[in-house]
């Protein structure tokens, strides 16, 4: 049987273009979906896992286009509406060429509303779902899942990482910021919490929750390090790669790794997780995020021949045997 993942969070529509010259036209390379919780589910379902994102776009040409992209991957549909009171975040990434060969990257936000009156906005505009309704979906579950992520401290998505905890789903949260009041919630309803040290340099706040498995992403080859409850932190090295393209979903191949590997090696219930385990998951996820960082796009034919992890979780294990 399948594993199975909710997803919340936030979904992009994202557009690739490129530039030869800072002031030279954009070509369009490819449009995918984006987004922390996007390509989580995406990667999740083509790892092998049931994935069920809970979204709220709107009936925009985007809206519909980020919806049938989630489809295209094998994900679970049935969370994710289409109504006019929803809104589709769009990002570009744009590649601007410079005159050593290499690429600049950054991101040009907008969302379909402000698309729709026909001006630019820097601002995106997610819609998340309602504490009645994340009430609603946890009710109406077929089956508890296995897993529910989040990236988004909304509401509705404490609310729903608080019941299926009770229920015995493995929680896994990513905040942004220690600065905000809601993600420090949030925290107190999840098993793990993984952040980067970017954003998170000070995790002195970390010893008011000794109940939870915290990762911090060190960046590149300092690889990422985790504090066990009970344990002092540990540090995980990471992979070393020559060929670097973009460090876009980097984090999220870390998170998909680790959890993937998990699923593999004996489940992901929290009880049954000890430091060993956790360690040998998250260098699997860092290796993961080291590959990835030699693609522009984060779910690329040739990633994905290359790491081998179609379908993975259906596969048996060589030495373990597979199975949860």
């Amino acid at each position: 049987m399948k594993p199975t993942c909710l997803v919340a969070g936030l979904f992009n529509y994202d557009t690739f273009v490129t530039k030869e010259t800072a002031d030279g036209p954009e070509r369009v390379l490819f449009q995918e979906v984006g987004g922390t919780g996007g390509v989580v589910s995406k990667l999740m379902a083509t790892l092998g896992w049931k994935t069920m994102p809970v979204c709220r776009f709107d009936d925009s040409e985007d809206g519909m286009l980020l919806r049938n992209g989630l489809a295209a991957y094998g994900c679970d549909m049935r969370y994710v509406t289409n109504y006019p009171d929803g809104c589709t975040t769009i990002l570009s990434i744009v590649l601007t060429k410079r005159p050593d060969g290499s690429y600049r990257q950054w991101i040009r936000r907008s969302n379909s509303r402000a698309k729709a009156k026909g001006f630019a906005s820097r601002f995106p505009n997610w819609t998340f779902v309602k504490v009645d309704d994340a009430r609603r979906i946890v009710g109406e579950l077929d089956a508890v899942p296995d897993v529910f992520f989040f990236d988004e401290p909304a509401p509705g998505h404490r609310e729903m990482a608080r019941l299926l905890r009770e229920k015995g789903t493995l929680v896994y949260f990513e905040p942004f910021s220690a600065k905000d009041g809601r993600s420090m919630k949030c925290m107190e309803v999840a098993d793990v919490v993984k952040f980067s040290k970017q954003d998170f340099p000070d995790v002195s706040f970390v010893e008011k929750y000794p109940d939870k498995l915290f990762i911090q992403t060190l960046g590149g080859p300092e690889g990422a390090r985790f504090r066990f409850p009970g344990r002092d932190w540990q540090t995980v090295p990471g992979f070393p790669n020559e060929k670097i393209a973009s460090p876009l979903g980097c984090g999220d191949w870390t998170t998909v790794g680790f959890l993937t590997t998990l699923w593999r090696s004996g489940g992901v219930k929290f009880s049954g997780l000890t430091p060993e385990r956790v360690a040998s998951a998250l260098s699997e996820g860092q290796r993961y995020a080291s590959r990835n960082c030699s693609y522009f796009t984060t779910c690329c034919d040739e990633l994905l021949d290359e790491l081998g992890v179609r379908g993975i979780v259906e596969k048996p294990l060589r030495e373990e045997g597979g199975g949860r």
